[in-house]
């Protein structure tokens, strides 16, 4: 069983909780700011427990599952802004708990034995997860993972690579591990991993004539869709007690 909590302090480089979010404004075009904006200020968290069952049915196959159940909270408000004049427009706030995406997860050993060798692996994510609620993405994600490890008498090397599809969007991600027995006791770790997107979709604010108001111009935010690209390091350290 895992747990793991998130809360969520930029959208897309907007933050949210700063009132910066401005999702419409209205600007005459011979001035040099708004003199209209409505903008957002959310508190989004998440905390998620996840079951996992793994059961070698032979030697070189082994299945397992992960049944994630999500709590999500959602607070904000909406504020406007009329010539320096702040007003509070609304507020509301949601909570919901439920079963998220299920994943199934068979693995193939191709080559080796103990700790190193080379291994397929699969992953079926199953709608059963509410979208309506953001607790899953509404359709089956697929996808495939090449596993390849090499373990030494003090120290451990894995490298992975994995395509998915469906779900919300395609998605490639790879990752190298590294760890080192240093004492008997003490494990150090470095891990670097990246992701690439497809089709994602990212917020831009677009701004266009006012339909009926000559000389203004609003600017609203849109969606467009683009590739994402990601990576980050991790360094560990683990003392055994």
């Amino acid at each position: 069983v895992s747990f793991r909590y998130n809360r969520f302090e930029t959208l897309d480089g907007f933050d949210l909780r700063d009132g910066s979010l401005v999702t419409t404004a209205n600007q005459f075009v011979d001035e040099a700011a708004p003199f209209d904006e409505e903008s957002l200020r959310l508190r989004l968290q998440t905390a998620t427990t996840t079951g996992f069952l793994s059961v070698g049915l032979t030697d070189w196959l082994d299945v397992s599952v992960a049944v994630p159940v999500v709590s999500l909270r959602l607070e904000g408000e909406r504020f406007g802004d009329f010539r320096g004049d702040m007003t509070l427009q609304a507020s509301a706030n949601a909570e919901v708990t439920g079963l998220a995406d299920i994943a199934l997860r068979p693995k193939v050993r191709l080559a080796g034995r103990y700790g190193s060798g080379l291994s397929l692996g699969g992953e079926v994510r199953l709608p059963t997860g509410d979208p309506d609620d953001l607790l899953g993405a509404g359709r089956a994600t697929y996808r495939g993972l090449v596993v390849g490890s090499l373990e030494g008498q003090i120290a451990s090397f894995t490298v992975n690579a994995g395509y998915s599809g469906g779900g919300v969007a395609d998605q490639l991600d790879y990752g190298v591990n590294l760890a080192v027995a240093a004492a008997p006791r003490l494990t150090l770790s470095a891990e670097a991993f990246g992701r690439r997107v497809d089709g994602v979709g990212q917020l831009s604010p677009v701004s266009l004539p006012h339909p009926t108001i000559v000389g203004v111009r609003t600017t609203r935010l849109n969606q467009d869709d683009q590739q994402l690209v990601t990576t980050a390091t991790v360094v560990g350290v683990k003392w055994n007690v």
